[in-house]
């Protein structure tokens, strides 16, 4: 029998965060911006891309600490596609 353990979200999306705050300062945004930046590396460094970052799939705990959910359209980088000579990311097809 194979159990899978996952924390449990109690937190904002992001979006959501937005619109109870109506926004926030520039620093605040620029401190949560890098906290995004970290995430997204830390799955590019396991492998990965996730595909599909946006606001309601950024959660924002009571201590204002992000993390990166739904991770169901994430494919592993090496088995990518690049649809250009820059090897941008952004247009790539995984299978």
């Amino acid at each position: 029998m194979l159990y899978i353990a996952i924390e449990l979200a109690q937190e904002f999306d992001l979006e959501n965060y937005l619109e109870y705050t109506q926004g926030f300062k520039e620093l605040h945004a620029l401190q949560l911006f890098l906290q995004l930046l970290k995430g997204i590396k830390a799955i590019h460094q396991s492998g990965f891309a996730d595909r599909d970052i946006k606001v309601s799939n950024i959660l924002i705990g009571q201590d204002l600490k992000l993390k990166i959910s739904d991770l169901g359209l994430a494919a592993p980088l090496n088995g990518c596609s690049y649809s250009n000579e820059r090897h941008d990311i952004r247009n790539t097809e995984c299978k």
